[in-house]
């Protein structure tokens, strides 16, 4: 593979990371089920619509994350970083309002 095509170095070890995070959430979810947000604690209006935005850009953005790896697998690079430029913010997204949805949820329980 010509090296204007290869994947950036520690790029395995990023993908083996973000298996292992959506292993360990659906693991998480199938063991503990869902959990809902008191409804008298004080800060339910910025928690509801956080976790909405969540949720809606997560469903966007797995569609957009397996585009992205399937590019990467086949040595389309080109394609890979036009598509990555729009998936990576909004996983990374995703990903931080997934852990501070988490510990809005922690904290609000007591």
């Amino acid at each position: 593979m010509p090296p204007h095509q290869r994947p950036p170095r520690g790029h395995d070890h990023r993908l083996r990371l973000l298996h292992l995070v959506l292993v360990s959430y659906i693991a998480h979810h199938a063991l503990h089920g869902d959990v809902r947000y008191p409804a008298h604690a004080a800060l339910r209006s910025v928690y509801l619509p956080l976790l909405a935005s969540h949720i809606i850009l997560a469903v966007v953005a797995l569609p957009l994350v397996l585009v992205t790896f399937f590019f990467s697998l086949t040595g389309r690079i080109r394609e890979h970083r036009k598509v990555a430029r729009w998936t990576f913010p909004l996983w990374l997204y995703v990903s931080v309002t997934g852990v501070v949805t988490y510990i809005m949820l922690r904290l609000a329980q007591g």
